[in-house]
């Protein structure tokens, strides 16, 4: 038994297949469409779950009951965060800036209903918790699903190479 791996590669042209991989990797603007699908999955479960997918479990802080009763007449009976759709319909449609390196997702749900309100739950404030969609570290499941596709897109890449 040793402690440790090995890898060994059995081809006559690794050399060339490892710079390859490594341009492929350089540039990453062809992964990042399959990044925003997972992202879009999560928002979705996300809202799905009023904040418990990101959360680990804990939804997004009740509405007062005051709030409750007025939300209700004015939109009928929504979950939190989704009286309009319209902060749920940008969390489906992020707008991207894209680089080689780098991919920004950005929820911005200003809309023609009223003005953004992710802002103030992100913030919170006197009568307002705390309700943000995204947290600081991706939940396990999400983390997961990144891995598989980052795999699967590797794998792709050395497909295309030889």
């Amino acid at each position: 038994m040793t402690d440790g791996f090995q890898i060994r590669v059995e081809t006559d042209d690794a050399d060339r297949v490892i710079r390859r991989l490594a341009v492929g990797l350089s540039d990453l603007r062809p992964f990042w469409p399959r990044l925003t699908r997972l992202f879009i999955g999560w928002m979705r479960l996300q809202f799905e779950s009023e904040g418990a997918f990101w959360n680990l479990g804990t939804r997004w802080t009740p509405l007062s009951p005051a709030y409750a009763e007025r939300k209700a007449r004015i939109w009928g009976p929504k979950p939190i965060l989704q009286a309009s759709g319209q902060a749920r319909r940008a969390a489906s449609m992020p707008k991207r800036i894209v680089g080689p390196r780098t991919l920004r997702l950005i929820i911005d749900d200003a809309g023609p209903e009223h003005g953004p309100v992710l802002q103030y739950h992100l913030e919170g404030g006197a009568n307002l918790p705390r309700r943000p969609v995204v947290g600081p570290t991706l939940p396990p499941l999400a983390a997961l699903e990144l891995g598989r596709e980052a795999e699967g897109y590797v794998r792709d890449l050395l497909r295309g190479i030889r």
